[in-house]
């Protein structure tokens, strides 16, 4: 799963979520469409950071793991 996120100096909103990674095609329109004010996050969180890394970017989330993550083989 991939989500698309957006990071402020006070907050994190989460704009989508995909199951495998998506197009760039996909992650362009939606970035244009937060840009432009027609898409509004799925959820979001205030905080005090000083530093954003990053506006925009796309991350994949860990796989899951058979064992629920207790590294058991």
């Amino acid at each position: 799963m991939y989500h698309l996120d957006q990071y402020g100096e006070e907050y994190h909103e989460t704009l989508g979520s995909y199951i495998g990674q998506p197009s760039c095609d996909v992650v362009r329109k939606a970035v244009l469409a937060k840009v432009a004010g027609e898409m509004k996050a799925m959820s979001s969180s205030r905080y005090k950071e000083k530093y954003a890394k990053s506006t925009i970017h796309l991350q994949p989330e860990p796989a899951a793991q058979p064992d629920g993550g207790a590294g058991l083989r």
